[in-house]
């Protein structure tokens, strides 16, 4: 035993996987390129982003079906030719490679940065893979964004990927500034099921919705806003 020690002493070894976390050596894994097996490819671009199945299938079931399910076992597997192996292709044309390096960064390291041009896409990805963690960290980085200018197109996401709370923090916001609301050009650009909601809102202040009626007069939509009543 002890000569099998002595002769590990002889490994080299990088700084990486001294004295470093878990969180710290997967993400070092991920961002270096390090033992990938899995190729993304994101975007209209197919920009290639490397991963591993194995933090995949243990972060989402959704990658457990993809690589292990019986589909998976009869499905022929498109493969790029990587530095010394073959690489497993997975093709997401609708994440954009910006927002994916933003989801794999949150599975390796359970740490994201959000910006609120790419949030949404990353939202969205969340929910493509059953990454619930990454949806609350989105729908708490827009409770914190969300107010009287951008609050409806915010809304009209938070219906489109069933986020209850952040439905309800719109809510509240279009409640308290109604008279903001109805001013701001994100408000005229409403689609109708979504201004439908907002008239079944209970909380809503009716004087300050004559503003509503003066905006829509002209618009091929017409409400009756005593239905709000």
């Amino acid at each position: 035993m002890n000569q099998e020690i002595g002769h590990n002493q002889d490994v080299d070894t990088d700084d990486w996987q001294q004295d470093k976390s878990l969180k710290e050596r997967m993400l070092h894994v991920y961002t270096n390129d390090f033992f990938s097996d899995v190729v993304f490819l994101a975007g209209e671009e197919e920009v290639p982003i490397k991963s591993h199945k194995y933090v995949l299938c243990i972060s989402s079931p959704v990658f457990v079906r993809m690589f292990h399910g019986s589909h998976a076992q009869s499905t022929r597997k498109e493969t790029m030719k990587g530095e010394d192996k073959d690489l497993e292709v997975i093709r997401v044309p609708d994440i954009t490679s910006e927002a994916l390096n933003h989801v794999l960064t949150y599975i390796y390291s359970e740490k994201v940065e959000l910006e609120i041009n790419i949030v949404f896409n990353v939202l969205y990805a969340a929910k493509k893979y059953l990454l619930t963690g990454l949806e609350r960290e989105c729908a708490k980085f827009l409770e914190d964004k969300v107010d009287a200018e951008n609050v409806c197109y915010i809304l009209t996401q938070a219906v489109l990927y069933e986020n209850e709370i952040l439905i309800q923090t719109c809510e509240s916001i279009i409640s308290f500034a109604t008279a903001d609301v109805v001013t701001s050009e994100e408000f005229k650009n409403l689609d109708e099921p979504t201004l439908a909601r907002i008239l079944q809102f209970d909380t809503l202040k009716i004087d300050e919705w004559t503003l509503f009626q003066e905006n829509w007069k002209s618009e091929v939509f017409t409400f009756d806003l005593r239905t709000a009543q």
